[in-house]
Parts: structure tokens; sequence; C-alpha cells
């Protein structure tokens, strides 16, 4: 065997001579040499910089650092150790001192931005924060600094109101003794707010209630964070790896959370471009499109620009205001002295008519909350990165430290914020600090203080995000305290409600402890309250109102004036129970004074305040306001036009808080769209509903006006909702379907005998029992069921085919979901009318005397309006068209 190797050994050697020890050592020497070089060529720059000798010949450890994502903590440390002015890498130094910092980011010297700044493009464009040169910068600032300008964000009462409203629904989500994912709320909070700002209350999010994609994105962003810094350092590889690992697995479509984002942004600005309510909004996308229409000779600007500057806004906004709000949160939680105190103050304060405390004097007289906050801003601040800038052509003399010219330089915001000599004791959650009696130590900490950068590029949006934060505290600690012990995590808090003698003066309706009503915009703009003479009232949701005479009903003379059955008139109940072929008996009946009592019932005996609901929208109005008026955490699903109204289960599943979740709430045949979820639709909700412990209302108001029906008991037939389990409660009315909402009667249904008696125990406790008139009349409609109701829906389908026609017409300006049960439509205006939206409700009406319900009253924008084409007459429904058609034109 040895002479073998030996041979072959030989045979090597022959082919491919190994080097010698005198070549071997040559080789080493002369590579020891070169690596000496390049260490002293990249050391020498800055080798008169103090710092680690291995940061200043690699960038090892600062990249280790960025991957632990503790990047600004390990340069705190080295500036703890080697001074105010270190080498954190070859050509990169880190600068904590004010002076050194007005150098860097002060108009004196103007320092470009370093090549960092080109992973926050967007588009291919660059935005006001990716822009590196400084004039440049200065020429893009201008165009938005006006916008952002404190004198325009608190002055403009409708943006507070906005997140006034933003912070409340907030609250309403928080389940009270339950742990709260803090930084996911503030983060969906942030959103809504910035795209509101943004984009316009027409296409901003309201992810806040909402299940919705946006949530999805958001999450997979928080996600990518901790691979954030391969994905700077090494573009190509992260998208090769990102790509390969999506393609793996699903788990790992975090990966693309930003281009996801990038893709929806585009998508919604795109679309809030081309909306019919753009001109009217206070936006930034309207503002940077009309920036040059006062002077003519500048071009507008490019729309790739405009998507790249809402892109970074809406990035940058989000991002901010969920981790200072998050931080802010936990540092409270864990000093109940500094809750007490913010509460003492905000109860001094007086609350405005609409029930909320104005901004202005949480700002001005919250000395603690602003205490507070600073003190977050100091220890967290969230735009504490890498602000580098490059030292200019000839070098410059910073803080005595010569630096060559191409350097790039940063000030590390941590290692300022925790100066010893103007900090003492900096690692220390320190609100007293702020409250000094000291003018001049003051003086000096503000000056410290610059969580928001300095100089020239100071963010934008800090007058913004002090709004949302002290509203969004104010609102939570005035009605919530974290009492128990501090939790191990940063992101989850629970929350208890106080007691309501705390809160005794703040009697504002917008807490979690009292039914706080609120009359429906709906209602309050019904067409026996509006006032003016209506010709055509295209707005109703039944059909055409019914007499005595036209129905052939007779009240017997001698008819007794007194109580009725408890339950509800036994034969109405057998009629019901009779249209459901079989499916629930009599028994599982309870008659209601309408629909809207049945609803009024059934969510103030299942839920009580912090409980959690789900509800789809856009839906009836009875439905929303109730669990609203209880105090109840909601979240929407919202039904989209784009989908056709289509019910997302999936989004009702993501909806769903494990042991939390009550109620699922849904409408179905829907007003005002006029869909309907189909059979199997229903029972796959109604087995989730069972899976995950909580109940399903279904608002069937409108389900014998379906316009199709399968064979009873069919897999694709919709079954009356209580026969979907003990857990579904169905409820329906005679007022839509029969035409005779003066009558009164309604009525809930379930197959649980236990809910029932809860259920008629509240309806005695409310009105004993219903009218013996109205169930008298009530009982000679139902009689007549088989004869009316299909004479209705013939009738339903031909207007509905009238109205088909006009849409079809009409395609320019307008576009539907047909429906397919019920009395109305949901259109939506594709093309703003002349003169806007506002002029078009208002000449529409005040002009032509035709009324039709605007998308406000389902929470939707006005460019969607619910037509009724079941209650005027056949003449006042075409002439009303006409109508309609002549106002879009103008």
């Amino acid at each position: 065997m040895e002479e073998m190797l030996a041979l072959a050994l030989t045979s090597v050697q022959s082919w491919h001579p190994l080097p010698n020890r005198q070549t071997l050592a040559v080789l080493c020497i002369s590579s020891f040499i070169a690596t000496v070089w390049l260490a002293y060529r990249r050391y020498r720059p800055l080798h008169h910089v103090r710092g680690s000798w291995l940061c200043k010949i690699s960038g090892l450890c600062l990249a280790l650092a960025d991957f632990r994502s503790c990047r600004n903590d390990k340069i705190l440390e080295w500036h703890r150790r080697y001074g105010p002015v270190i080498c954190i890498a070859p050509n990169e130094v880190s600068v904590a001192t004010l002076e050194g910092t007005k150098d860097i980011y002060g108009t004196a010297h103007r320092w470009p931005k370093s090549n960092y700044f080109d992973h926050f493009m967007g588009y291919d464009r660059r935005s006001v924060f990716a822009t590196k040169p400084y004039k440049e910068h200065q020429a893009k600032r201008r165009l938005i600094s006006a916008f952002y300008q404190p004198s325009t964000i608190y002055k403009l009462p409708h943006i507070e109101q906005h997140v006034q409203e933003r912070a409340q629904t907030v609250v309403r989500q928080i389940s009270t003794n339950t742990e709260v994912d803090v930084y996911s709320l503030t983060d969906w909070y942030a959103l809504d707010i910035i795209t509101h700002l943004v984009l316009g209350p027409d296409y901003c999010t309201r992810s806040v209630e909402t299940a919705c994609p946006e949530r999805d994105i958001l999450a997979g962003l928080k996600q990518q964070q901790f691979v954030g810094s391969l994905r700077i350092r090494y573009p190509t590889v992260y998208d090769y790896v990102s790509r390969f690992c999506r393609v793996l697995s699903s788990r790992f479509s975090y990966l693309s959370a930003d281009d996801e984002l990038a893709a929806w942004c585009k998508q919604r600005t795109a679309n809030a471009i081309k909306g019919p309510s753009i001109s009217d909004s206070h936006s930034l996308l309207r503002h940077l499109l009309q920036v040059h229409e006062s002077d003519k000779k500048k071009p507008p600007l490019d729309r790739q620009y405009i998507a790249a500057e809402v892109l970074d806004n809406i990035n940058a906004a989000e991002a901010t205001v969920a981790v200072t709000a998050t931080y802010l949160i936990w540092r409270l939680t864990e000093a109940p002295e500094w809750q007490k105190k913010i509460r003492d103050e905000l109860t001094a304060l007086l609350v405005q008519s609409d029930g909320f405390l104005p901004f202005s004097e949480l700002d001005s007289r919250v000395l603690s909350l602003e205490a507070c906050l600073r003190e977050v801003y100091r220890l967290h601040p969230a735009s504490s990165g890498r602000a580098e800038r490059i030292v200019p052509e000839g070098g410059h003399v910073l803080c005595g430290v010569c630096l060559p010219q191409g350097t790039i330089v940063t000030t590390s915001v941590m290692a300022l914020h925790r100066d010893e000599t103007i900090f003492p004791d900096p690692d220390r959650f320190s609100p007293g600090r702020w409250l000094d009696g000291d003018p001049l130590a003051m003086k000096k900490r503000e000056a410290y203080l610059i969580p928001f950068g300095h100089g020239a590029r100071i963010c934008l949006g800090k007058a913004l995000a002090t709004l949302e934060i002290k509203v969004l505290i104010a609102h939570i600690y005035l009605r919530l305290v974290r009492q128990a012990p501090a939790p191990t995590s940063r992101q989850t808090v629970e929350f208890t409600p106080l007691l309501p003698s705390s809160l005794a003066q703040h009697s504002s309706g917008n807490n979690t402890y009292e039914m706080n009503y609120q009359r429906m915009a709906i209602e309050k703009e019904a067409p026996e309250e509006v006032g003016i003479a209506i010709k055509y009232n295209l707005s109703e949701s039944a059909i055409s109102d019914q007499t005595l005479q036209s129905l052939n009903i007779t009240i017997p003379p001698d008819t007794v004036l007194t109580y009725t059955e408890h339950k509800g008139s036994s034969k109405i109940r057998s009629f019901v129970a009779e249209a459901s072929h079989g499916a629930i008996t009599p028994e599982d009946v309870l008659v209601t004074a309408g629909a809207s009592t049945s609803l009024f019932i059934v969510n103030s005996a299942l839920l009580g305040s912090g409980d959690h609901v789900i509800i789809t929208r856009p839906n009836y109005a009875t439905n929303l306001e109730v669990p609203r008026a209880i105090g109840c955490a909601i979240t929407y699903v919202d039904l989209e036009f784009e989908s056709q109204y289509r019910l997302d289960i999936g989004r009702v599943r993501a909806a769903i808080r494990p042991g939390v979740t009550k109620l699922i709430s849904i409408c179905s045949p829907n007003n005002p769209t006029g869909t309907m979820h189909t059979g199997p639709e229903l029972r796959t909700l109604a087995d989730l509903a069972e899976e995950k412990g909580c109940y399903l209302l279904v608002d069937e108001t409108y389900s014998e006006l379906r316009y199709a029906s399968g064979h009873p008991g069919g897999e694709d037939a919709v079954p009356a909702a209580a026969s979907l389990g003990s857990h579904v409660v169905g409820v329906s009315s005679m007022s839509k379907a029969y035409g005779v909402p003066g009558i009164r009667v309604g009525w809930l249904t379930t197959t649980n005998a236990r809910l029932q008696e809860m259920f008629l125990a509240a309806k005695e406790q409310i009105s004993i029992c219903g009218s013996s008139l109205d169930e008298i009349c009530a009982e000679q409609i139902l009689a007549r069921r088989s004869e009316l109701i299909p004479a209705t829906i013939a009738d339903m389908q031909r207007r509905r085919d009238c109205v088909a026609r006009w849409i079809a017409e009409e395609s320019e300006w307008l576009d539907w979901v047909r429906p397919e049960a019920g009395v109305m439509c949901f259109v939506k205006i594709k093309k703003e009318p002349v003169g806007g939206l506002g002029a078009f409700y208002t000449t529409l009406l005040e002009k032509h005397g035709v009324y039709i319900g605007r998308g406000g009253w389902f929470e939707r924008d006005d460019s969607f309006f619910r037509l009724g084409y079941g209650w005027p007459t056949w003449r006042e429904l075409e002439e009303g068209l006409v109508c309609i058609s002549k106002v879009l034109r103008g």
C-alpha cells in the first residue's frame, strides 16, 4: 500500500510539481505584506480617530451589530469607552457632541447624504428623504413643508377630529382584563391617520377595527425588520435568498413585505388620483398634484415621484408613531405613579361639545404627559438610525478631529441622549427631569433632545406625531388603567377599566362603562326629517307604503285593546315558522316591535362593555350603533365593491380573537347593496362561529325578497339563520317586504331555549308585549304571504332591470353590483359629478327634489349612494333617474 501511495505522489508531482519550502515561504510573506498593506491603507485615513483598531480596518464589528439588531447600543458602548468622536468602521465616524451635530446637519456646511439613502427610493424616484444633495433636498422639502407645519396640522379641525376618532376606536378595541398587542394596535392607528392625511378620507385605511390586507402587510414589515441589515448590506444576495425562501414556503412571504406595501401604495395612489373627491380633500396627494398650478412655467410633478413621496410618508409615519407609542405605554405600565399624574391632569380639563379633550389643552396643560413623552423620546428615539452625511471636498475639522473628504459621518442620537453630564442617571426613565425648575438646565436638555433629527433636515412629521401620540395616550389613560404587575413583554399590556367615579366630570359618552347613544346619520337625514319637499324619494329601503285598504285589513270594532301574548301572537309565530319550510318551530320565534328592537335585545343581552364583536360593512346602521353604544371592541370586515361585496370568510377568521370574540354580525341579504351570502357561505360561517365559541347574528330582513332561491333543503338553498345551530340568531321584520313600517312588527329566531328565555325577559322589561292592533294587522298580512310576496318579487325584478338599463346608459359615470334580493342597490359614482360630490347631492335635492341615500349613511364615502327602487311609483323612479343623469353632467 505504501509503495502505491508513493508511486501516486510521484506521478502527481511529475504532472504538477508541488511548491518547495522556499516557495511556500515567499507566498506566505507576500500574502502577509499584502494584508498588512491593505489594512494600513484602510487604517491610515482614520488612524488618528479614537476607536477599536479592528473597526479601522474592517466593518465586521459593525456588521455583526447590525445583524444582531443592536447597532445603536454597540455604538453607544464604543462612545462610552473611546470618547465623543470615534471610528466605527473603515471610513465611518460617529459623533456624540452637540457641537459636532450642528456641524454635520446645520445649514452652514450643507453636507450631502450618503449612498445609504439609495435604499429608500420608491418606483425609481427619490422622495425628500431619499434625496442626497443638499440643494435638491431643500427644493423638494419646500414642496411639502407647509403641509406639515404645526400651524397647519394643529389648526385644521378635521385633522384633529380624525385623530380623536381613531384614538376612540383604539380604546374600543381594548378588551378589559386581557392582554393587548399594543405594537400592532398603535401601528394600525398610525397607518389609518397617515393614509387619511396623505390620500384623503375616501382612500384611507380603517385597519384599527377592520381585519384588512393592510394589517398583513404591516405584520410582514415588522418581521422583515429582523433581516433588514442583510437587505441593506447585500441587496442582491437578499433578493435571491428571499425568492428561494418564498418558493420553499409561504411562511417566508414576509420577506417581500416592502414590495407588497409599495404595490399597495402605488395602486391606492392611482385610485385616489382618479377619485371623484380628490379636489375636495385636504390631502398631501392633492397638495402635490396642485403645487405648481399657480406657476404655469413649471410642469406638474411627475406621478411616479408623487407616488414615491406618498410611500415614504406612509412608511415613516406608521413606524415612528407605533414605536414611540408602544414604548410610552410600556414605560407608563411600569410607572403607575406617572399614570396617575397624567390622569389627574386630564380630569382637570374641560371636555368639548363633541366629547373629546382638545389637543390644544393636552399639549399645553398636561405637563406630566409632555414630560413622559420627552423621556421616551430620549430613551427610545424612533429616528436614532443612520443619518449619514459625507464630509465634502477638502475635509473638515470636527470637534478638533480632522476628517478627510469622503468620510461618512453620523451622530449617535442615543449617545447624545444619554450624556451623563446633561442627563444624570441616563439609563433610568425619569420624567421628572423635564419638570425641573432650572431654566438653564432645561434649555440645555432640550438642545440635546433630537429624536426627530437636527437642522434643515429635521423630520417634517414631528407635529403630526406629537398630535397622534398625545391624543391616543389621553384616550387610553383617561378610561383605562394598567394595574397588574408589569408584563415581561414590551409589546403586550393588560388594561382594566377605570371606575366611573373617577371620570364623573368626563361624561363624554366615549367611555366603556355606560351606554353611549348617538343619533345615526341615516335617521337624522331620513326623508321625514329633512324638511325639504321631496318629489322623487329614491332613498327608501322598502316597498311602497301600504294602507289598510290596499291590504284588505279589517279591525273588528269589538277588538279588546289589552296585553297580548308576551312572546307575540301564536299565529304570527306559526307563519314565520312555516316560511322556514319546517327548519324552525313557532317556539323558536319571538315577536318584537320591528327588527331594530330585536337587534337591540340580542346585542344588549349577549354583549357587555369591552366585548369583542366582528361586524361586516356596509350594514344596517343599528347593527353598528348598538354595539358601539354598549362600548364593545369592534372589528369591521368590509365588503368591497371590487369583490362584488362577497364575504371573505378568511378575513372573519383572521379577525377572531380566541376566547374573546363574542359575536359575529352580518346582514344578508345586505342593506344597502342588495347582495347576499350563499347557503354554503352561511353554513361555513356558522361552523366557524361554533368552532370559535361565539354567536352568529344574521339580519335576514330581506330574505323573503330573494329573486332566486334554491329548492328548500337543497345544498344551494339559503337556510333560515336559526336553523344553522343553537349559537345562531336570526332577525327579520315586516317593514321592508310588506311595506308596513307603521305597524312595528318584527321577530328574532333561535333554537336555543336558554337564549329564547333571556330574550323574552329583555322584551318584557322593555315593552312587556306587542301592540294588539299591530299584531292583528300582521296576522292578516302574513296569512296572504303566498299571494303578496311572489307579486312583490316580480315587481322588484322589473324595477331592478329598469335600473340596470339606466346604469348601462350611464356607464361613463356610474357602476354597481347587481342586487340579488331586496329593493335597493348601492351605486358607485366612477367619475366626479360636475361641481363635485357636495354640489351633486345638494343640487339633486334642492333643484330637482330627488333624494338618495349618500354613502356616509353606511360609513362609506359619498361616491357611493343607496338607490331605493322599490318605494317610488314607476313614474317617480324613471323621472328621478333622469334627474340624477342631468345633475351628474351639470
